[in-house]
Formats: structure tokens, C-alpha cells, sequence
């Protein structure tokens, strides 16, 4: 079982708020607490009244952010959350729930209720898996669960896989984040050469780092060979048992 936390970018023709390269960088040195959220992010934190976090879903690529895809390891820090749904999902109401009060408060309370610690959520995320699906893959696929974990969650067509992408969020500080460590990275050569002039350019890094850091990204990597990377991504984890 290799449980992976994965995380990645909108499509690169959006305009970003940094480059590209710089969210790449922050996500492979651990220090995503420098990538200012998104304004849809922060509105849902505001809502839910959660600190700033770093977020990504367990075994999945969400296609919508399938571009450089990075699988890892599953961090090691304190105050990590894991939730059995998008948590920014379900306050912008983008997830149907099957119950007749539908308020901003229930969905509040539903984050709460289900925002399990490190030592919770474990058990009921492979309990879980086993009973919703066949195998793991299906899971990855995409595909709807036999059974949600959340009864108020609606399994009835209206929702889409976000509804039951299990989503991990750890606090935005540099503690936490150093905790992050890449397993795979979906990086094509042209967007690597790319990264390596963005690299050079702002001197980031010394020459003893630079060459450090290429040698990670080299043992990392894997080209989509014109394929999208998230859906490559997937492909790689649909190989991959997550519990």
C-alpha cells in the first residue's frame, strides 16, 4: 500500500497569479506556504473558518488541475486534516447533498464534523475504500462509490468525483510544509527545459544547489510523452494500491 497525496496545477494557459515555475519550485522544496491562494481558496477558508492550508487529494489528479502533476509522500507533520470530500467544494455548494436544510452552517458543520485527525481518518479511509470500490484504480478512475462515507453526500448522478475525492489539508507554514516530500513528478522536457532557464535566470539557487536539485527532479521524473499529465498521473496511480 503506498498511500500518495497528490497535487496539481490549473491548466497553464490561465493567467497564474506567479509563474508556473515558482509554484513548481515551492511544491518540490516545501515551501508551498509562498504560493498565495487562489481568491476561490481563501473565500471557502473565510467560510468554513479554517487557518490558510495547503490541500490535495489522496490518490487522485483532479483533471480541472491536471497540469505537472506531483504525487507524495504522505506528510509527517502535525495538524493534518483529511476530509472524505473537497472541502472547497462543499462551501461554494459545488456538491449536492441529499438533506433539506442546505445551509451555509450545515456545510460548515459538516467540515467540521468530518475533518479527521492523522490518527482518525486512516482506518475508515481503507474501511471505506474496500466497501465503495472493487479495487483502488476505480477509485483513481474516478468513478462513483458504491457507498459514501458521508450520508448527506448525493450519489444520485448530481455530483462529480470531487464529492468523494478524499482531500488532505495541512496548515501553511514552513513546519508543515517541509514535510512534503515528492514520489513522482509529471514533467514534460519542454517544460523542464523551461524550468531550468526560470532556474538560472533568478538565481534562486547557488550552482551546488542548482545541481542538487536537478538530480532530485531527474530521480523524480516521468515525461508524458504528449499525454496529459494528470491523466498520466493517474494512470501511474491506478497502479499504485491506496489501501
Amino acid at each position: 500500500m503506498t498511500e500518495l497525496w497528490v497535487t496539481g496545477m490549473r491548466k497553464l494557459d490561465h493567467a497564474p497569479q506567479i509563474p508556473w515555475e515558482r509554484v513548481l519550485y515551492c511544491r518540490l522544496t516545501g515551501t508551498h506556504y509562498l504560493i498565495p491562494p487562489g481568491k476561490r481558496t481563501r473565500d471557502s477558508e473565510i467560510k468554513l473558518q479554517i487557518p490558510r492550508s495547503v490541500y490535495f487529494y489522496l490518490g487522485r489528479c483532479d483533471p480541472e488541475y491536471g497540469d505537472i502533476g506531483i504525487a507524495s509522500y504522505r506528510p509527517t507533520c502535525a495538524g493534518q486534516l483529511v476530509s472524505p470530500f473537497d472541502t472547497g467544494g462543499m462551501a461554494q455548494q459545488k456538491i449536492a447533498l441529499k438533506c433539506a436544510s442546505d445551509t451555509a452552517e450545515h456545510r460548515k458543520h459538516l467540515v467540521d464534523v468530518w475533518s479527521l485527525t492523522e490518527l482518525e481518518y486512516p482506518h475508515q479511509w481503507k474501511t471505506w475504500g474496500h466497501q465503495a470500490y472493487r479495487a483502488s484504480s476505480e477509485y483513481t478512475a474516478g468513478l462513483p462509490p458504491a457507498t459514501h462515507l458521508v450520508a448527506e453526500v448525493a450519489l444520485d448522478g448530481s455530483n462529480q468525483p470531487r464529492a468523494w475525492m478524499w482531500e488532505g489539508r495541512i496548515p501553511a507554514t514552513h513546519k508543515q510544509c517541509s514535510t512534503v516530500r515528492p514520489w513522482l513528478l509529471i514533467l514534460s522536457d519542454a517544460r523542464l527545459d523551461q524550468y531550468r532557464t526560470w532556474l538560472r535566470k533568478t538565481g534562486i539557487l547557488n550552482f551546488d544547489a542548482y545541481v542538487k536539485h536537478m538530480k532530485m527532479i531527474d530521480s523524480i521524473r516521468l515525461d508524458p510523452k504528449g499525454k496529459a499529465d494528470g491523466a498520466v498521473l493517474n494512470e501511474y496511480l491506478m497502479g499504485t494500491d491506496q489501501w
